[in-house]
């Protein structure tokens, strides 16, 4: 009884996959909503960093993300976590010292794991036609290095309040960003490909010497359904 049950969910599961492929294929890509997985990396650089034959490194990340489109435009929500493991970091923070006045110092940490969230307005100016769709973006980004502790090598005596609070706010940078993407639709979902680029602040612990830093991903996106509500007759 338990093998008749097997067989029976199987069919029905082969039976599926050419409605969900047929549905996939006749879904637009615009007045959509696409839910996505991705994997990526992004760049990165410390004062550490600064004396290597590159100035930027890598580390890998995964994330979410949710596309809605309407004719041209549309929106764009993503969430990262990066792997990031690096220890005895030399990161320069700046402590202040009054009005517009900064003290600028260094201390050794150590940097683990990053968080990210993207929120961004896109533009799609290729026809419906194409089964691969070209978008562009701009919108703000919020990167956070999730874990930041000092290094064994740190003099306790440098531990102030004041070092602690400019730690605490150069772990966190926002600013604006900027993507460029593709999308193919295939039977089942559809594949993306896409670049950002976003500023950072001078004090970020993860900007080292660069004012902007690159990430690049790829992954699937699943059309659940219209962006647009119908009127019920």
């Amino acid at each position: 009884m338990r093998s008749i049950r097997g067989l029976a969910t199987l069919l029905a599961l082969v039976a599926l996959v050419p409605q969900v492929a047929a549905a996939q294929m006749g879904r637009p890509f615009r007045n959509s909503w696409f839910w996505g997985v991705k994997v990526g990396e992004q760049t990165y650089s410390t004062t550490t960093d600064l004396s290597s034959a590159s100035n930027n490194q890598l580390s890998p990340n995964v994330g979410l993300d949710w596309l809605i489109t309407r004719n041209r435009g549309g929106l764009y929500f993503s969430f990262e976590q990066g792997f990031l493991d690096k220890p005895n970091a030399l990161a320069t923070v700046y402590i202040p010292v009054g009005d517009n006045l900064y003290a600028i110092d260094t201390v050794r940490l150590n940097l683990k794991n990053t968080r990210r969230v993207d929120i961004a307005g896109v533009f799609s100016p290729a026809s419906e036609l194409l089964a691969t769709r070209l978008y562009f973006g701009a919108g703000i980004s919020f990167l956070q290095v999730a874990s930041t502790t000092y290094s064994s090598s740190v003099d306790p005596s440098m531990m102030t309040p004041s070092v602690e609070e400019a730690v605490k706010q150069a772990r966190t940078n926002v600013g604006p960003v900027l993507l460029l993407g593709a999308q193919t639709r295939l039977p089942m979902f559809s594949v993306f490909a896409q670049g950002s680029l976003t500023s950072a602040r001078r004090d970020f612990i993860l900007a080292g010497s660069a004012s902007t830093y690159f990430a690049v991903a790829a992954g699937i996106r699943y059309n659940i359904g219209t962006a647009i509500e119908r009127d019920v007759p």
